[in-house]
C-alpha cells in the first residue's frame, strides 16, 4: 500500500539494528534453549502487536484497506504467539 501511494518507510538506523542484535546475542549467550528463544519471540511479537494496534487506533482516518492490512497483521502475529506458546516450558 505504501508503495502504491509513493511512500517508502524509513529504514531502521544502523545503531538501532546493532542494539537489537547485541541484545539478542547477550540474551542467548548462556541460554539457547528452544523455550528461551520462544520466550524472546513471544515478547518481540507481542511488542509488535501492541505498536501496530496503537498506530491503527491513532489513525482513525486511515482508509479501510490500510485498516484491514493492520488488522490482518495483528491477527497473524497473534496466531504466531499461539504457536510459540507451545514451545514454552
Amino acid at each position: 500500500l505504501l508503495n502504491a501511494m509513493g511512500v517508502m518507510p524509513e529504514p531502521k538506523r544502523a545503531l538501532d539494528r546493532a542494539g537489537a542484535w547485541l541484545g539478542l546475542e547477550m540474551s542467548t549467550l548462556t541460554d539457547r534453549s528452544t523455550a528461551h528463544l520462544a520466550d524472546l519471540m513471544v515478547q518481540g511479537t507481542t511488542m509488535g502487536i501492541i505498536e501496530v494496534t496503537k498506530a491503527r487506533n491513532e489513525c482513525t482516518d486511515a482508509d479501510a484497506q490500510a485498516q484491514g492490512v493492520a488488522s490482518a497483521f495483528i491477527a497473524r502475529q497473534q496466531q504466531a504467539v499461539d504457536v510459540l506458546k507451545g514451545f514454552l516450558c
